[in-house]
């Protein structure tokens, strides 16, 4: 089953947005309301942290699982706004 939804959602980027992910990789998917959440800003300290240590050398990027993330959101409802005046 998870094998099939990785096909669904790699058919479904390459057709929509013209993405094309590559074969036997990891796909690292998360889609939430985009908010200060601590999973959110964890998940992209790890990405960053990861690309630094194969920038520096301290990591092989061989060493890696190949891995794609994808970030999916939209605003979280209590976001606001600001509102412009009409003078």
């Amino acid at each position: 089953m998870k094998a099939a939804n990785k096909h669904r959602l790699t058919e479904l980027l390459k057709k929509r947005d013209g993405i094309e992910l590559p074969d036997g990789h990891l796909l690292d998917v998360m889609v939430k309301r985009l908010h200060e959440y601590k999973r959110q800003s964890l998940k992209l300290l790890h990405i960053v942290s990861l690309y630094e240590q194969v920038i520096s050398g301290k990591l092989a990027a061989s060493d890696l699982t190949p891995r794609t993330v994808v970030f999916g959101a939209k605003a979280a409802p209590g976001t606001r706004w600001p509102r412009t005046r009409s003078t």
